[in-house]
């Protein structure tokens, strides 16, 4: 597959995963599965090992091996891998190894996703065929032990955390972009705003950043909150970012009676089951003031038997094997009509994150009381 990287660091395959399979033999296709199993592993490899830093300057295998403090033996079957794979290369002459293309490196989201995209799926893949089965994250809980969903899993496990926290923060690279019809909405001077599972306060971050009027509480379980706090008062925006510890999954979610302008609920309700939103939006529209609205996305027109080969995306994979046993796909119509018993009158769809145009069908949706 071919891909560049445009400006705002976005992915732009010129050439579709299903194509280049149709375009292939069937020893080709062999072929390709066999030579790319490795690479992504490889790549977070070299990531934590911090190869692709030292390797700016051309080293030789010696010098590489004394300064990463690693065995030969296992260098040298990454560096097979890597080299194999046009990230890494080697001169004839002097037998230096150096980089193929630093720039790739020096984008920000490419060392932030592929730790975090590791960790959150590599050894849940290996239990694809028992989640399909089940229907349920077999992957995450064979790989991390009990947990109903990732994100529990994450508060309660560094390991995770490292990685995961900083990769979905990464995500929102356009999040202004995506929450700016809440804003549009003109309904105060002063906007309180909700932060539903805002992780580490990024968002809440930004939000109270490009609106000078926002006043933003973010929810979240209590470790992501305790996160939050610190990054918040690093940020000195103490007197407009408040923290609500609060663990969904609990009894009796209130959030007060008409205390926000809005809400907004981004890269969320996939991993909640439909029951679980009923209650989440119950509570949303008591919380609003009147005219106040709630923001969503991970919607999708997509049913279950109707495919395309247009496209092939991991993200299907990753919620099943591994997000949430909850999570399935949420269809414009159903949390619509969710969304009415719980009181809502008016909706609006509006433009979709850069992210997520990928597996949805590209529109928020906005739920007016």
């Amino acid at each position: 597959m071919q891909a560049i990287w445009n400006q705002t660091n976005e992915v732009e395959v010129s050439k579709s995963l299903s194509s280049v399979f149709a375009e292939s033999s069937v020893s080709e296709k062999w072929t390709l599965l066999k030579q790319t199993s490795a690479v992504l592993p490889s790549v977070v490899a070299g990531e934590k090992l911090g190869l692709f830093s030292v390797l700016r300057s051309p080293l030789s295998f010696s010098q590489l091996v004394m300064k990463l403090n690693v065995s030969e033996k296992g260098l040298d079957a990454l560096l097979q891998i890597l080299v194999g794979s046009n990230f890494i290369r080697q001169d004839p002459s002097s037998m230096e190894l150096q980089l193929v293309d630093g720039s790739f490196f020096d984008l920000p989201r490419v060392a932030t996703w592929d730790l975090g995209w590791s960790v959150a799926t590599q050894r849940q893949f290996y239990y694809m065929a028992e989640s399909v089965a089940a229907g349920r994250a077999i992957g995450l809980t064979s790989t991390f032990g009990e947990f109903d969903s990732l994100y529990t899993a994450r508060a309660a496990m560094p390991e995770i955390a490292k990685y995961w926290d900083p990769w979905m923060q990464r995500i929102n690279t356009d999040f202004e972009v995506t929450v700016a019809p809440l804003f549009k909405l003109d309904i105060a001077a002063s906007y309180e705003v909700l932060d539903w599972c805002g992780n580490t306060g990024g968002n809440a971050i930004r939000i109270a950043t490009a609106y000078a009027n926002a006043h933003v509480t973010m929810l979240d379980l209590p470790e992501q909150c305790a996160k939050a706090d610190v990054a918040i008062s690093k940020a000195g925006l103490q007197d407009r970012v408040q923290t609500l510890p609060y663990n969904l999954l609990s009894p009796g979610l209130d959030l007060g009676h008409e205390v926000y302008h809005a809400v907004y609920m981004i890269h969320t309700i996939r991993e909640w089951s439909y029951d679980h939103l009923a209650r989440f939006f119950k509570a949303i529209y008591s919380a609003l003031k009147p005219n106040g609205a709630v923001l969503m996305d991970m919607l999708t027109g997509h049913q279950y038997g109707v495919y395309t080969d247009s496209s092939a995306d991991a993200a299907p994979a990753y919620f099943l094997t591994s997000a949430a046993h909850e999570q399935t796909e949420k269809f414009h119509g159903d949390v619509i009509d969710i969304l009415t018993k719980a009181g809502f009158r008016h909706f609006r769809f509006t433009e979709g994150s850069k992210f997520l145009r990928s597996y949805q069908d590209g529109a928020n949706l906005l739920a007016i009381k």
